[in-house]
């Protein structure tokens, strides 16, 4: 990434534009049920899965339930 203080690099020109785009101040793409807004429509969509009343996800340790796996694996 060119950015000062991110060291992220990338093989694909795709990605590091994709990435730059969460640098942006501008962030065009709000949440429905929430004031948060994104830059990338993907992680406002990303974002929104965690407004969902269903949590089809399950840790097998505490039997917590998550909207997305990836919360899971953060857990």
């Amino acid at each position: 990434c060119q950015m000062p203080n991110c060291r992220r690099t990338f093989s694909r020109p795709f990605n590091l534009k994709s990435h730059g785009l969460s640098h942006e101040t501008r962030r065009p793409h709000g949440c429905p049920q929430c004031p948060k807004t994104f830059a990338r429509i993907h992680d406002r969509d990303r974002h929104v899965k965690g407004h969902l009343p269903e949590k089809a996800h399950c840790c097998i340790v505490c039997l917590g339930r998550f909207a997305r796996q990836d919360a899971v694996t953060r857990h």
